[in-house]
């Protein structure tokens, strides 16, 4: 532990970190490797979603809408309006 001291303490005070300190909405795996099993739920979510149903599955896809106007919507929040989006 000890030779870990100077890298805690710089992170205690970077701004990386600083940022996301007891924000809610956020899951830092910068570290990765969680030393806990996954939960069970989130496990079958991705067992039931991983496996492509067709060819495009995984595709670069642009028509459709619901994904289309959430990614629009969550642009406009984060640079305040300024994107124009057709």
């Amino acid at each position: 532990m000890r030779a870990s001291a100077p890298f805690l303490s710089w992170y205690a005070s970077c701004s990386y970190a600083s940022r996301r300190r007891g924000a809610p909405n956020i899951v830092d795996l910068v570290f990765g490797n969680p030393h806990e099993m996954p939960l069970p739920a989130y496990v079958a979510a991705l067992e039931r979603h991983i496996e492509p149903q067709n060819k495009d599955w995984f595709a670069y896809k642009m028509n459709e809408r619901a994904a289309t106007a959430t990614v629009c919507a969550a642009l406009r929040k984060a640079h305040r309006g300024r994107v124009r989006v057709r």
